[in-house]
């Protein structure tokens, strides 16, 4: 998935698994996971270290988790022979249509070189009203708008992360949108640019990351 070798970086390594915890560790997500029926087939695609495999798994001993990235480092050994290699931008799911309940996909999108196969194979593997929790850097802040206007540039992409796609609001509705309808969206907490000590209220206007709930239609 990684536009990079997986020598040079990795969905593995520690700074991935700090950007999933945004979302696996907060309420929503768990919220979310409470919900649901027990028993059912779960896929993470860019499933890094495991992280997100390990809260679902945790919620529900029942459940199925699967996972599937270009690399297996998954630490947990009971998850690990669950993991299918592969790269999301070039490859096809070795899951059979309607395979699944809930897909994931925590900070993955970004990295990406064809997020449209990603998400076109996010919805054949998924059962009709099945959920897909996407995440991603949000380009809808005050401070990405700001950067943009000055530098042509988006928070969260630059020359020294493998941050390559970015998907305008139109784009994003009309590729990914097609398959599902939107059930929620959560924000990251908000900040300030250079001043770490601040904190807003988690918004599209302040926040770096955001995460939709879509339903397959």
């Amino acid at each position: 998935m990684s536009t990079t070798a997986p020598s040079t970086w990795s969905y593995g390594n520690e700074r991935y698994a700090f950007s999933q915890a945004w979302v696996t560790k907060r309420p929503f997500f768990r919220a979310f996971l409470a919900r649901q029926p027990k028993g059912q087939a779960y896929l993470d695609l860019g499933c890094g270290s495991g992280g997100t495999m390990r809260v679902i798994q945790e919620s529900d001993e029942t459940a199925r988790v699967f996972g599937a990235d270009i690399v297996n480092s998954v630490r947990h050994e009971a998850l690990r022979d669950k993991v299918r290699v592969l790269d999301l931008s070039r490859d096809a799911l070795p899951f059979a249509d309607a395979s699944f309940d809930v897909v994931t996909a925590i900070q993955v999108m970004e990295h990406l070189e064809n997020p449209f196969l990603f998400a076109r194979e996010a919805a054949r593997v998924l059962k009709p009203g099945g959920s897909f929790i996407l995440s991603f850097p949000s380009g809808e802040s005050v401070w990405a708008r700001v950067q943009y206007l000055v530098s042509n540039n988006i928070t969260g992409f630059n020359t020294v992360n493998n941050h390559i796609t970015f998907l305008t609001r139109d784009v994003f509705a009309k590729t990914f949108l097609v398959n599902f309808t939107r059930e929620d969206v959560r924000y990251d907490g908000g900040f300030v640019p250079y001043v770490p000590g601040v904190k807003l209220p988690a918004s599209k206007w302040f926040s770096k990351r955001v995460c939709y709930f879509l339903r397959k239609k």
